[in-house]
C-alpha cells in the first residue's frame, strides 16, 4: 500500500501576514491615541513587560495607583480596538 504524508507549512497566508500587519498599525494608532498618563503605565506594563513595583517606582506612583491606570489604559484601548471590529469581532480586522 502507498501511503501519502502530507505537511502542513507553519507559515502564515499571505492575507494571515496582511491582516497581522492591519492588526499592528491600527494598535499602534490607537495606543498613541491613549492620553500619556495612561498610556505610559500600559507600555512600561504590558509592552516592556516591567513588574508593577517599578512601573509605580518610575512613574512615581503607588503600586495600587499604577494597577488601576493600567486597568484602565487597557480598558481604553478595548474600546478603541472594539470600533474597529463588525458582528465577528475582532475577526473583522483579519478578514
Amino acid at each position: 500500500t502507498l501511503m501519502t504524508l502530507q505537511l502542513t507549512d507553519e507559515r502564515p497566508s499571505p492575507e494571515e501576514s496582511l491582516g497581522r500587519t492591519q492588526i499592528l498599525s491600527r494598535l499602534q494608532y490607537e495606543m498613541r491615541r491613549i492620553p500619556p498618563l495612561l498610556r505610559n503605565v500600559l507600555e512600561l506594563r504590558d509592552i516592556n513587560e516591567l513588574p508593577m513595583p517599578e512601573v509605580a517606582d518610575r512613574l512615581g506612583i503607588s503600586v495600587p495607583a499604577a494597577k488601576s491606570r493600567l486597568l484602565r489604559a487597557r480598558q481604553e484601548l478595548r474600546n478603541r480596538m472594539e470600533r474597529h471590529c463588525g458582528r465577528l469581532g475582532p475577526a473583522t480586522l483579519v478578514a
